[in-house]
């Protein structure tokens, strides 16, 4: 694979990727990568089918399976880490559900991606909507917290074991009381 000049254009994740293969950091081109596929919004199908070639280069074939199953890319090596990643799963519906990038509208689905999932029987070729953006793992449909409902869900189990703590020891001097008033 050729050197990629990144000083002289703007460059893509793939870009960096294969600057990374080219000095033979595999592990990194392939973190920089997967953390692009992260988000469902920032799917490229170009990604998918670089990072497979990564994985499989790595000796990983079964994580290249993962990344070639909904891309556009064909060959026997191609087939081959799809059928073992498959073979990994439970079925192939339960293979599809671990793809968080598999969000193309029907009608967009690479006519190989189309011919794989039907030779490996998928129960449906429709793919799921994409998930709602959110922002540190929170939906985007939740309700909005407060500031004083951030405190509270941070602070009370520390407030309820001080309380605990003050009863016990109320508790222990109440009794000592008692015990030493009678002798």
């Amino acid at each position: 694979m050729d050197a990629v000049d990144l000083a002289s254009k703007p460059y893509t994740a793939v870009d960096r990727a294969r600057a990374d293969v080219a000095i033979g950091e595999l592990a990194r081109a392939r973190d920089r990568l997967a953390s692009y596929l992260a988000s469902p919004t920032d799917v490229d199908p170009q990604v998918q089918v670089e990072l497979g070639r990564i994985c499989l280069q790595m000796g990983d074939p079964e994580a290249a399976g993962r990344y070639w199953l909904t891309a556009d890319a064909s060959g026997p090596e191609v087939e081959a880490a799809v059928d073992r990643y498959v073979s990994a799963h439970t079925n192939i519906a339960h293979a599809l559900k671990r793809l968080p990038w598999w969000t193309l509208p029907e009608g967009e689905v690479p006519p190989v991606v189309v011919a794989r999932l039907q030779r490996l029987q998928a129960p449906k070729l429709t793919p799921r909507p994409p998930a709602p953006p959110s922002v540190q793992g929170v939906p985007a449909n939740a309700p909005a917290k407060g500031v004083v409902a951030e405190v509270v869900d941070y602070t009370w189990p520390f407030v309820a074991t001080v309380v605990a703590v003050a009863v016990l020891i109320g508790l222990y001097e109440a009794i000592r009381f008692f015990v030493l008033r009678a002798l």
